[in-house]
């Protein structure tokens, strides 16, 4: 789910009809809910009064639709929550399914489930056609990342850095739910401070993993066989895997042939870096490695990826063998770069 789109959903709620929130983000459907009792009770006690949330696994859908269908004591209407739908089984569903086609405007029924949604997404079997207004709460995609941390920070009154942020997205991915336990706990940790930094994602995530991928490229570019094999071993100690690592290995090889075409192009290193998400003082180490590799080592190391990639299906070697033997391959003394390519 966009950022965008999430922003437009909660400015569109009514406290009023049927939801169902389907899909992955645990947190947005919080927020969500959340929104709802802010339209329906405001901040007085009627939130908690007046809300009933319920579980698939531990009721039987005729106790949702009775509280559903009853005013409550205090108040206009009341706000029933039903969590995971997918558990109710068949006759559950059908229970639900009358309700919704003679609902009353005794409450606001929010229905749940977070299998997650496939494509293109058929019609829940518990509600007939226009009788819910459904939304998805999905994980956003990667491109808006950013924009959802800096969402979530803001809420806590805080900023943070490129580099954090950076940082989140290599630990935590782009889970929402699991993003904003993270930022919370970062929240507590900055204290007083009105940044999140590097420093606070480094103390509760442990040192990213970046920084070793960066030297392995650095020595790879330098043709520093002995530090290659030194950054490997570190990796492996961390818990990481060969097919990762391969794929790292080619991912930032990728990147630094993005950066030279870019600075052919007369791009200044500050735009290739933020462009390419390389952040603080990480842009000298990318640029001078981006530097010192030439475009014919690319192509071979490229080749060479993919040849490693085909002896570990077709040979009887163990993975990490391949692995070492690719490093030394890799780290041959590079060609001298054009001109060119050197950043301005």
């Amino acid at each position: 789910m966009r950022l965008q789109d999430f922003r437009t959903c909660l400015s569109s709620l009514e406290p009023r009809g049927t939801y169902l929130l389907w899909g992955n983000e645990t947190f947005l459907i919080d927020v969500i809910v959340s929104k709802l009792k802010d339209l329906l009770f405001g901040k007085g006690e009627s939130r908690t009064t007046n809300c009933i949330v319920l579980y698939a696994a531990d009721c039987r859908a005729s106790e949702a639709v009775a509280a559903a269908s009853t005013l409550p004591f205090f108040g206009q209407k009341s706000l029933v929550v039903v969590h995971n739908i997918s558990e109710f089984d068949k006759s559950d569903l059908e229970v639900i399914h009358d309700y919704l086609s003679k609902q009353t405007p005794a409450a606001v029924f929010v229905l749940t489930d977070t299998t997650p949604p496939r494509y293109p997404m058929p019609p829940h079997p518990a509600i007939p056609k226009g009788k819910a207004r459904v939304i998805e709460v999905s994980s956003p995609p990667d491109w808006d990342f950013e924009k959802w941390v800096d969402f979530l920070v803001a809420r806590e009154k805080k900023r943070i850095s490129p580099e954090a942020r950076e940082s989140l997205h290599e630990n935590i991915g782009n889970n929402i739910s699991n993003l904003a336990m993270e930022i919370e706990k970062l929240v507590c940790m900055a204290g007083d401070q009105p940044e999140i930094t590097e420093s606070h994602t480094e103390a509760l995530l442990g040192r990213s993993k970046t920084e070793s991928e960066f030297a392995l490229a650095d020595a790879v570019a330098s043709g520093d066989r002995t530090r290659a094999l030194t950054v490997f071993s570190d990796l492996m100690r961390e818990g990481s895997r060969i097919p990762r690592l391969t794929g790292l290995i080619r991912s930032q090889l990728e990147k630094i042939w993005q950066a030279k075409e870019m600075l052919r192009e007369g791009r200044s290193g500050e735009e290739v870096c933020r462009e390419l998400r390389v952040f603080g003082k990480r842009m000298a180490e990318f640029l001078s490695t981006a530097n010192r590799f030439h475009t014919n080592d690319l192509r071979s190391a490229m080749r060479m990826i993919l040849d490693a990639d085909l002896r570990a299906r077709t040979q009887r070697l163990d993975e990490r063998t391949i692995m070492e033997m690719l490093l030394l391959a890799l780290c041959r003394k590079p060609q001298k770069p054009s001109p060119a390519t050197r950043p301005g």
